[in-house]
């Protein structure tokens, strides 16, 4: 399971940089599905104010440009996030879309993509969202639908994730961005932990085939890694020294 604390989310342009404090994350490959398996569930829009479980809940949402329940999933994510302190708040998510024109995402080697079409609760279509890397059950679901009740009951995340925390800072540097982050563990002892750092497009250019005035959010365009572009940095937080 993932289990983080809330980042403060920073964003230059169209942009924003997602991290997340993550004690266990694992990766696994199969083929996406092609348009024809869509599972098409509910496509209802609710405009509700989620009430805060009390600490960070993230989200992974897979989606497509030719897929109408997605709209209602990009709705419903955007709306929650709006709704919940916005870029700042207790909930953040983060899009695997497939385009019109760029296809799915090169994200080697990370592969989320394929990592949740892997999981044993994927049994094919999309639009997936999973709350907390849950790979089945109540937080791995699939068509578009409302995520408050998702968001409210903890999203399947741990709330020792209040005892981490992370800052942000960014400078430009010529033609490049320099990225400060900051991690702090306030509990017991020490905790090794993987940073989920990835840069994502706030709103995304391009549109849904079947609703061009519907564009994706948080869309995945970049991963932050260790020094040997192999995975996630890894690091170990002494209680209160950042």
């Amino acid at each position: 399971m993932i289990k983080a604390q809330c980042m403060k989310s920073v964003r230059t342009a169209a942009s924003t940089l997602i991290l997340l404090m993550v004690l266990s994350i694992f990766s696994s490959m199969i083929v996406i599905d092609s348009p024809d398996d869509t599972a098409i569930l509910s496509d209802e829009v609710n405009q509700n104010y989620a009430v805060s479980p009390g600490h960070a809940v993230f989200a992974e949402y897979m989606g497509a440009h030719w897929c109408p329940p997605c709209l209602t999933t990009t709705d419903n994510l955007a709306n929650l996030v709006d709704t919940n302190g916005g870029r700042g708040g207790d909930f953040t998510y983060i899009s695997f879309w497939e385009s019109d024109s760029t296809g799915w995402p090169s994200d080697a080697p990370i592969n989320r993509d394929e990592h949740i079409t892997a999981a044993p609760g994927y049994g094919g279509g999309i639009p997936v969202t999973t709350f907390g890397d849950a790979d089945q059950g109540n937080y791995y679901t699939t068509g578009g639908q409302n995520y408050d009740s998702y968001y409210t009951s903890g999203g399947g995340m741990d709330a020792s994730a209040s005892q981490f925390e992370i800052e942000v800072a960014q400078y430009a540097t010529g033609n490049d961005m320099e990225i400060e982050i900051t991690a702090t563990y306030n509990g017991v002892g020490t905790k090794t932990v993987w940073l989920y750092a990835a840069v994502t497009e706030d709103t995304s250019p391009e549109t849904y085939t079947a609703d061009t005035s519907v564009r994706p959010h948080h869309v995945w365009k970049k991963w932050l890694l260790n020094g040997a572009g192999t995975g996630f940095e890894s690091f170990t937080l002494n209680s209160g020294t950042p």
